[in-house]
């Protein structure tokens, strides 16, 4: 089981899309939505802040996988439209999708073709590789981080060879 940071509302396998989505929406612009693979507190000069690192797909001209880290200022979270799915079993050779899915291909809208991941297939497992601390010296959780990922394959047609990503068990949905 992961440790949460309770002064958030935003958590690992959250769907999220910068706060400025709306806006471009009326110029036309296209914002990927995104999903949270770890969630940072930090002290900055006595305030608190939130750190996530993100994960979104981009199909034109790179087809990959990209990251960033932002900051709780600059991002809402996304209700998800399966919210009372529990998490499926995962094992290798299980199908699976980046859980931003269900909200990339809304039913109101033009499909977002140009964030729509791929298809990843699991080809393994591996546990976290914890570098920075979870708690601080009074045992309160100042990082998320998922236990359990999934190596994922998928194939690149840019490219035209197949590329491997990483990705917490929390962040994917069985293909269904």
């Amino acid at each position: 089981m992961n440790k949460i940071i309770k002064e958030t509302d935003i958590h690992i396998g959250d769907i999220v899309q910068l706060k400025s989505a709306e806006v471009a929406r009326v110029y036309n612009a296209e914002i990927p939505y995104m999903v949270v693979l770890e969630v940072v507190k930090e002290k900055i000069e006595g305030s608190t802040r939130f750190k996530y690192h993100c994960v979104w797909f981009i199909r034109r001209k790179v087809w990959e996988f990209k990251y960033a880290w932002l900051t709780s200022v600059t991002l809402d979270r996304v209700p998800k439209k399966n919210e009372e799915i529990t998490s499926p079993k995962f094992e290798i050779g299980s199908i699976v999708l980046l859980s931003s899915i269900d909200n990339e291909e809304d039913a109101d809208t033009k499909i977002q073709t140009e964030f729509c991941p791929p298809t990843l297939i699991i080809t393994g497992f591996e546990n976290a590789k914890n570098q920075a601390p979870i708690f601080d010296s009074n045992s309160n959780v100042i990082r998320e981080v998922s236990n359990l990922s999934a190596k994922c394959l998928y194939f690149n047609p840019i490219s035209n060879k197949y590329s491997e990503i990483i990705l917490p068990l929390d962040v994917l949905v069985s293909f269904q």
